[in-house]
């Protein structure tokens, strides 16, 4: 299973959800070759709340992660959940997260008390660093860190080149665990602001900065697809794509044709394109206009896998 879940990604910036200006091919073959969702919610319109409810199965409130998580707070996400990684490591499979966490940066809240064999990426959005700022009175960050394990291993990383060193990550986990099974949960750090992509995505770009993120997002989405394909997993393997919660509707993105943005409860805040590829498993080119919600992600997997649903506490 490979989870791919963006940041700030609106419901109209693929090209399968009417985006003319992001060019994304790989991605929209997923979804002519799988399932589209076109009524799927994020369990909130900002990022923390949204990425513990899919980690759990839970509501934020249910889990206490209502608001975005800032670096250094003592707080996160409760290691007494039983959580979605957790599941696919007691079914036997092997685990990672690459990219963004955001459910709390303090060592008992790191993934890797959550279930997941390894992780590398930064414990919250990629803002949360030094850089320069109009705002002068805005909270000041610490080096952003790029983290590996439990371990900073470099501060400040060129985000120009980090969806490349995400993706060779990844492929270095599915070599590793070919010939067993493995849960990927891929947390793109696109298009999360502020945009940084490789130059030759810049350049060839018809949206400026956002649509080479978008650009990038696709390229590493079709690198996946292509090591699979490789190693003759791409039959054998459920490939999700999301994102976390909708776009903030400037830069260049957008959640047409809904209203609101990011941080509203409106459609444009909280619906979010939803795609699933499953060879053999799913219709190919079926449209589910049915609601559902990243919530509803740890279920299905349970069923699934035939595991039992676990409470957390209360």
């Amino acid at each position: 299973v490979i989870l791919i879940n963006c940041d700030d990604m609106g419901y109209g910036d693929l090209g399968c959800y009417g985006s003319k200006v992001n060019h994304t091919p790989t991605i929209d073959k997923l979804a002519e070759e799988g399932v589209r969702f076109t009524s799927f919610y994020a369990a909130s319109p900002v990022c923390s709340p949204s990425r513990a409810s899919l980690m759990t199965g839970c509501f934020p409130t249910r889990v206490d992660i209502t608001r975005v998580l800032f670096p250094g707070e003592p707080y996160g996400l409760n290691p007494a959940e039983y959580t979605m990684p957790q599941m696919f490591h007691d079914a036997g499979y092997a685990t990672m997260i690459v990219g963004k966490w955001h459910c709390g940066d303090q060592p008992e809240s790191l993934p890797c008390r959550f279930g997941f064999d390894d992780y590398y990426g930064l414990p919250y959005s990629n803002d949360m660093g030094m850089q320069q700022r109009k705002d002068k009175n805005f909270l000041q960050m610490p080096p952003l860190p790029l983290v590996s394990g439990d371990e900073v291993i470099e501060q400040q990383p060129d985000q120009e080149s980090l969806t490349e060193r995400y993706v060779e990550q990844c492929i270095r986990f599915m070599r590793k665990n070919k010939d067993t099974p493995f849960f990927l949960y891929f947390a793109q750090m696109h298009v999360h602001l502020p945009l940084y992509a490789a130059h030759h995505f810049v350049t060839s770009s018809e949206n400026g900065d956002f649509g080479a993120c978008m650009a990038s997002v696709d390229w590493s989405v079709a690198a996946l697809v292509a090591e699979l394909k490789r190693l003759g997993l791409y039959e054998d393997t459920m490939v999700i794509f999301t994102s976390d919660n909708g776009s903030r509707g400037d830069h260049g993105a957008s959640n047409a044709p809904l209203r609101g943005t990011k941080f509203t409860v409106w459609e444009g805040g909280m619906r979010v394109p939803f795609i699933v590829h499953w060879k053999g498993h799913v219709k190919e080119g079926a449209v589910v206009e049915n609601m559902a919600s990243n919530i509803d992600l740890l279920p299905t997997f349970a069923s699934i896998l035939g595991m039992p649903l676990q409470g957390g506490p209360i």
